[in-house]
């Protein structure tokens, strides 16, 4: 009977492992596999060279500044898009006239095509009829400059993505207990002090997955280069993923692109595993060092999927939280305990999605 349990469980995922197999795993492989050929103008594999691909491009400094400029445009986006949305997000957790308006506005941009933003930008950014010229009385040619480009590029991406992160951090801002601004404020919090000592703490778990999907979507950003600058002027806005795109329909070589896949399924991966590292080494540190934050569920849900925070777990356990007991009520340990295994199950989907769409 167990037995016919199990097997049933095993069927409902069945429809799951099939689609993740038809349109991840197979995309997945078929480029670890085409990387190590020469391909026809059909993307068939013809002449097998090994790591003759990816040889050419370690020699090729096209691609070298191609992975600089991609580099620097995820930094741009990413600190902008995230700045965009965390601000918004705090002005907006204030009840004033207009609350309504300013919160749509402001998470507009996740229901804008990028293709659609990218065209008005371009007309908003013309040298002679572009309203930007005419407002600062200029006479630049953004789009065309390669001191501007990538810049101009980088600002439409990263506006796009602070909607999503405008909504994200107003959430995690929601679940914050209103009450310890209120006892903040009774010792005589400034409402700089609250920000920096209560509210960024509060968002840690928020912010970081917000990392995490932002530099997913800045890797893969493509419309907006191939509307905007098509990868120029020079090779000034050439991203990687314009760059496999161009090197796989423009000049057929399939085998070079599915390349340049792998190696920024490889750069991504490493640039976020070294971001987590310091993560969890920063979060580890601020546990030790203010245990008079100790009552936030928040840190604790930080904390609670740290793999080097055992001894920071012991210290935080609900037999020695005695100042704490004020969140840590049986129901709140109980959402804690919910709360913490959706970041687990968001934090390891992200990566399973930054590992097969980086090279899809």
């Amino acid at each position: 009977m167990k037995k016919l349990k199990n097997t049933g469980a095993y069927a409902y995922l069945f429809p799951s492992f099939l689609i993740f197999g038809i349109f991840l795993f197979y995309p997945f492989f078929k480029t670890l596999y085409l990387s190590l050929f020469k391909t026809n103008k059909m993307g068939q594999a013809k002449l097998f060279v090994g790591l003759g691909n990816y040889q050419e491009l370690l020699q090729s400094s096209s691609f070298w500044n191609s992975l600089a400029v991609t580099l620097i445009f995820v930094v741009i986006v990413v600190a902008v898009s995230m700045i965009l949305g965390l601000t918004t997000a705090v002005l907006c957790n204030k009840t004033f006239p207009g609350i309504r308006f300013f919160s749509t506005a402001y998470a507009l941009p996740m229901a804008i095509a990028s293709s659609s933003a990218a065209m008005i930008f371009k007309i908003m950014l013309h040298p002679s009829v572009g309203i930007i010229n005419k407002i600062f009385h200029l006479d630049i040619n953004w789009v065309s400059d390669p001191k501007y480009a990538l810049i101009c590029v980088a600002v439409l991406t990263a506006w796009l993505n602070s909607g999503i992160n405008f909504l994200y951090f107003s959430a995690g801002l929601s679940n914050i207990d209103e009450t310890i601004y209120e006892r903040a404020s009774v010792d005589g919090a400034s409402s700089l002090q609250k920000f920096y000592r209560l509210t960024l703490p509060g968002l840690a778990p928020m912010m970081f997955y917000t990392l995490v999907v932002n530099i997913i979507q800045a890797f893969q950003s493509f419309g907006q280069v191939k509307i905007l600058t098509q990868g120029g002027p020079g090779e000034s806005t050439n991203l990687i993923v314009y760059s496999i795109y161009r090197d796989a329909f423009f000049n057929y070589r399939f085998g070079s692109a599915a390349a340049q896949s792998v190696i920024l399924f490889l750069d991504s991966s490493f640039c976020q595993r070294a971001r987590i590292s310091s993560y969890f080494s920063s979060l580890n540190s601020l546990f030790v060092e203010n245990s008079s934050m100790a009552g936030s569920p928040f840190f604790y849900a930080c904390a609670s999927r740290c793999r080097r925070t055992s001894s920071v777990l012991q210290h935080l356990s609900p037999a020695d939280d005695s100042g704490a007991s004020v969140c840590f009520t049986a129901q709140s340990r109980q959402t804690l305990i919910l709360r913490n295994a959706m970041f687990i199950i968001q934090d390891r989907f992200t990566f399973v999605k930054m590992f097969f769409l980086s090279v899809s």
